[in-house]
């Protein structure tokens, strides 16, 4: 009489093996979230789509000024802060400043609605979406480390980050003393402006939260399973 043998274990273990080593797998393919990036910095190179589809590379500007504007169009802060960035885009475009408005963390679907509604009142400003949409791999995120938007990257011609603007505040001119630093001529007064809003946020951010002001406007990115809609 023969003795039954006993079930092994290896295929089960093999199995598992298997699963939590995809799982390990799949894991190592979502990158990690970028430090946020500084001064001095050359700006990471990535593609986009503008609203016809048409791929806008960050590098296709090189030799410009950049402000490098992460938007989306759930966000209020960032459509706040719109008006004054046509602006600078509109008055310092003589001496080759672009402005590319990248929409992050949202859909191709919601980009394409807000910029057939909108665009036409900001006519200095190159939009383009980000096709990762909310997914770890966007640009914002993966390559320059982007928390909360409005962002905007001043990027300088040889391609290196020279300041970024977070957030915004009516009647600041942030964005025009960066531009100052990037080697555009700023009127001096405004460039003086620029250092006063600078050293009121800092006083803003050193005031106990129940006795200060406003925060400074600025939405959190929002996370991958939201929908996003408007």
């Amino acid at each position: 009489m023969k003795t039954p043998r006993r079930p092994t274990l290896l295929p089960v273990v093999l199995i598992a093996l298997a699963f939590f080593t995809g799982i390990a797998t799949a894991a190592e393919t979502i990158p990690a979230p970028a430090a946020p990036l500084g001064a001095g910095v050359v700006a990471p190179d990535f593609a986009t789509q503008d609203p016809a589809g048409k791929t806008v590379r960050l590098s296709d500007f090189r030799g410009k000024v950049v402000v490098l504007d992460f938007w989306a169009p759930w966000c209020g802060p960032c459509i706040a802060a719109m008006p004054h960035t046509q602006e600078v885009a509109a008055q310092y475009k003589d001496q080759g400043v672009v402005v590319l408005g990248s929409c992050t963390s949202d859909t191709r679907a919601s980009f394409e609605r807000w910029v057939k509604a909108n665009a036409s009142k900001y006519p200095d400003i190159k939009w383009s979406h980000d096709a990762a949409e909310r997914a770890p791999g966007r640009a914002s995120l993966a390559l320059y480390g982007v928390r909360g938007i409005p962002t905007q990257y001043i990027i300088d011609r040889e391609g290196r980050i020279v300041d970024s603007v977070v957030g915004y505040m009516p009647g600041e001119k942030i964005l025009d003393g960066a531009l100052a630093k990037a080697g555009i001529k700023v009127d001096p007064a405004v460039v003086a402006k620029a250092e006063s809003d600078l050293k009121k946020r800092e006083t803003m951010r050193s005031l106990p939260k129940q006795a200060g002001p406003a925060p400074i406007p600025l939405r959190p990115v929002k996370p991958a399973n939201d929908s996003g809609k408007n």
